[in-house]
């Protein structure tokens, strides 16, 4: 969707509107509140326009987009889709690439094919086919999705100017929300505006989250729009009617009460029966004895409602269910009728200015209340079995892509309360959404699935809810879900694989002597549930760090399983001495920390070269590096640490490992500290923050806190480097990670008080002491002394 061209600045493409019109009112008394949204959206802050119903929300919108020139993406959350992940930026991408020009467009953006190839998970039609059909990545990341469809938005705005509007946002999805804050905090500077319409928002809401937290960080602005002032009415009646603008104002505020979309409703009634012209003319004894128009939207709406033929009323029953834009096909289906008497139907319900066509062929309803009303005077029953039958035809007319429509399909026969048929389009839908990361619609899809699932499928679907559930970080509730799978386990083999993963989700809560329970009394059957076994055994004493030499056994004894096989897997080898490093590392040992680092590099590095091979590999080639770099730089070899920092940081940026790269700016920000670097130190430790913060990484947000901290006390600020330290403290101690959390003690006591050192240093000395972590008690011992003197 396009501006008028003469406000185009560089695509040259015809004209479109965000929808086709359909008011009888023309635009006024709304400049004051066009300047907000165009100084909000320029300075890169969310414009959300919020309303009532029938309020002019995307009036507003409407009018914002056709002064703003360049390419405008509209998308639309919708109710029933709700679960589906990212469904009003998938809708926004696709009128992109239904552009004749998108193959020319997108050779113009300069976009590496990475890149590109992450945004296309949402929408594969916006990539080359050769690079919609590459394998995805051997675990689906968030991050990097959400970072390639960034660039896309980006490298778009520099072609030419860039509106993205979110019409109902309130529906949206925690994935679409998510990624849109990430957005918000990735264009600053940039030529992309973003736009979008709510109702009222509640702060207990997802939407509601997303406002509170783009407040605090000055990226929204909120315009809450009122209903018309008696004034601003007869300044439209004069508009309609300069000769008798005071009897159609009065008229028209007595019985709309302010509401734009009742005023045109009610323009569009007089003007239908004669009572105002198109000149202008009213017939004032008409108007004064023309019964009063119900005061209510809903009122007039049943009044249109109640001239519909059977056979449309019929087609709008079934349009409600399927949602506020459909495809006309599948509503014919649902309701019923002949080819012919649905098209007579159509021209009907058009007729009466209750759908209208869009663009791309769909229809739209010409508002929400219309459907409101529509759905009221349904009732219950019948609009169960009206979604069934949407179902239904939606698995008919889409047989050869249900995975693109199985959510739809899950949400339409749940609500036509048929759980068990929904079940099995629910647990497909689970798995697409979980393809892109979108672990919260994973999770949805999952327990809908679960609700209608049988006996014999129900220990897979809690498995799979509990795999979501872990990877969108929320271990707890994936530990009961993994419980109550054990329960229902139907054999061994499905038994061992859920102790592994209930082992997995008990690390991060600290359930240690649980994770070592689960796993020495696996009895595992094959070499790689021995080795998977040992290695969470001997990560769960590592991260403990109560018998780091018992860590280290089990680590190597699962090094030994692999490197026996015929064909060792080279990542998890690769895995395995990257942890064996950070035992030594924790021990003091910083030379066979150095060691296994290396080892590490050398394996992953070795891998394969597949590009899934590649893929699984590289977390491991990117931290070893990264961490290489740390320790050497501990040991004093400056040019080494800084050569595989580098190296590490190329890596991240080719391959779009975002979610490494706050790690790769801690490293490079500590050597620049070494180097006398503080501007540097400081450019590398701030990145890292900030896009920690953007990825919600709660621990690097606590270790480079830190580093910012001791930055500030290389600069002489005791002040502010005591406010950061204390601050990486609080996260380090909230997040249980006890090895940051001494080391921040041992930062901060020299700069406390004597009293609140000597119990910082205590604190310190019972973590380091507990995990027998030599270095800690060496520097433990130095600072003592220190203080001591």
């Amino acid at each position: 969707m396009v501006a008028p061209e003469s406000t185009q600045r560089g695509l040259g493409l015809p004209s479109t509107v965000l929808r086709p019109p359909s008011t009888a009112l023309p635009f006024t008394g709304r400049d004051a509140e066009l300047a907000r949204l165009e100084v909000a959206t320029a300075a890169g802050r969310l414009a959300l326009i919020e309303g009532e119903a029938g309020i002019g929300k995307t009036r507003l919108a409407e009018e914002f987009v056709a002064r703003h020139g360049g390419l405008v993406l509209l998308g639309a959350a919708r109710e029933l889709e709700q679960s589906i992940p990212y469904q009003p930026l998938v809708a926004a991408l696709r009128a992109l690439v239904a552009r004749p020009d998108w193959p020319a467009l997108r050779e113009r953006l300069g976009l590496e094919p990475l890149w590109l190839a992450e945004a296309a998970r949402l929408l594969p039609e916006l990539a080359h086919a050769k690079q919609a059909a590459a394998p995805p990545p051997a675990r689906p990341d968030e991050a990097r999705l959400w970072e390639g469809v960034a660039r896309l938005m980006l490298a778009l705005a520099r072609l030419a100017p860039v509106a993205l509007v979110l019409d109902d946002l309130h529906w949206a999805d925690a994935s679409t929300l998510g990624l849109l804050g990430y957005l918000l905090r990735r264009i600053e500077g940039e030529p992309l505006r973003i736009l979008a319409t709510a109702r009222p928002t509640a702060p207990s809401t997802p939407l509601g989250a997303l406002v509170t937290a783009l407040t605090r960080e000055g990226r929204l602005e909120r315009m809450a729009l009122r209903r018309l002032t008696p004034g601003e009415t007869e300044a439209l009646a004069r508009s309609l009617s300069p000769a008798a603008a005071s009897e159609l104002a009065t008229w028209l505020q007595r019985s709309a009460e302010g509401n734009p979309y009742i005023i045109d409703e009610l323009v569009r009634l007089a003007r239908a029966e004669g009572i105002l012209t198109p000149e202008g003319a009213v017939d004032a004894h008409a108007l004064s004895t023309t019964p009063v128009v119900p005061q209510t939207v809903y009122s007039l709406i049943e009044a249109r409602l109640a001239r519909l033929s059977d056979a449309a009323r019929r087609v709008l029953d079934a349009a409600v269910a399927a949602g506020r834009e459909f495809e006309f096909e599948l509503v014919a289906r649902a309701a019923g009728l002949s080819e012919g008497a649905a098209l007579d139907a159509l021209d009907e319900l058009r007729a009466a200015r209750l759908l209208e066509q869009l663009p791309d062929g769909r229809l739209r309803f010409d508002h929400t209340l219309t459907m409101e009303v529509a759905y009221r005077e349904v009732g219950e029953p019948r609009h169960r079995a009206l979604h069934r039958r949407l179902a239904e035809a939606l698995e008919a007319l889409h047989r050869d892509r249900l995975d693109d429509v199985a959510g739809l399909i899950a949400s339409h026969f749940a609500e036509g309360g048929a759980p068990e048929r929904a079940a099995s389009f629910a647990m497909r839908a689970g798995r697409r959404a979980a393809s892109v990361a979108a672990w919260s619609e994973a999770v949805a899809f999952y327990e809908q699935g679960l609700a209608g699932a049988t006996p014999e499928q129900r220990p897979a679907a809690l498995m799979a809810l509990g795999n979501a559930l872990f990877l969108g970080g929320e271990a707890a509730r994936a530990t009961e879900r993994y419980r109550e799978a054990l329960r229902l386990a139907n054999g061994p083999a499905e038994v061992r694989t859920l102790r592994l993963n209930l082992a997995r989700a008990l690390i991060p809560q600290g359930r240690f002597a649980e994770v070592i329970d689960l796993v020495r009394n696996l009895e595992p059957s094959t070499p790689d549930e021995r080795w998977t076994a040992l290695f969470i055994w001997g990560t769960a004493l590592s991260i403990e760090g109560a018998d780091l030499a018992e860590a280290s056994l089990r680590l190597r004894e699962a090094e030994r399983i692999i490197v026996e096989q015929a064909a060792p897997d080279q990542t998890a080898l690769a895995q395995v001495r990257f942890e064996l490093g950070s035992v030594a590392a924790q021990q003091g040992d910083l030379p066979r920390a150095v060691a296994y680092y290396h080892e590490a590099l050398s394996v992953a590095d070795c891998a394969g070269q597949s590009a899934t091979e590649l893929e699984s590999a590289l977390t491991w080639r990117i931290l070893a590096r990264n961490n290489l770099a740390y320790h050497l730089l501990l040991l004093g070899d400056l040019p080494s640490a800084a050569r595989y920092a580098a190296e590490g940081a190329r890596l991240a940026e080719q391959w779009g490992a975002i979610g490494l790269q706050p790690y790769l700016h801690s490293t490079s920000g500590e050597i620049a500290l070494a180097l006398d670097d503080l501007d540097g130190a400081e450019a590398q430790f701030s990145a890292g923050l900030a896009l920690a913060e953007r990825l919600a990484l709660p621990e690097r947000v606590a270790g480079l806190t830190a580093n910012l901290g001791l930055l500030a006390l290389r600069r002489g600020q005791t002040g502010v480097a005591v406010q950061r330290l204390s601050t990486a403290l609080s996260q380090a101690d909230a997040l249980g990670t006890r090895h940051l959390a001494a080391q921040v003690r041992l930062w901060l006591a020299p700069l406390l008080p004597p009293t609140a050192a000597r119990a910082a240093l205590a604190q310190a000395r019972a973590i380091a002491e507990s995990g027998s972590r030599r270095r800690l008690l060496a520097e433990l011992a130095q600072v003592e002394a220190r203080l001591g003197a």
